[in-house]
């Protein structure tokens, strides 16, 4: 991490030193990609075609009240996605529920 000389000239020795001897560690965190941002806002981001992607899933567990099977079936590799056993458990109780309905149609 480095200061710019003036805020440095108002630190102690110690403090100077302190400064001076920190290192940035890369985090385990990402944040997620956000589509239509410029890219350089989106550097170090994963998108969910990143993780779904991976053609060695085998089995994927959603959990959300609103999923598009559509948009998560297109996340999927394209070689793969049918060999893929995607589970999804939602919030959408009503039997007339278009998502429910899409979603029971894939099953």
């Amino acid at each position: 991490m480095s200061l710019p000389s003036s805020a440095l000239g108002a630190l102690s020795s110690a403090e100077h030193d302190l400064i001076s001897s920190r290192r940035l560690t890369s985090s385990p965190i990402q944040l997620s990609t956000v589509n239509g941002l410029a890219a350089s806002s989106n550097v170090d981001t994963v998108s969910l075609k990143d993780i779904l992607g991976d053609p060695l899933i085998r089995e994927c567990w959603l959990f959300n009240y609103l999923i598009d099977v559509d948009f998560i079936m297109s996340q999927l590799d394209e070689d793969t996605k049918n060999l893929v056993r995607v589970k999804i458990v939602h919030g959408s109780w009503k039997e007339e529920d278009a998502n429910r309905i899409n979603i029971s149609v894939k099953d």
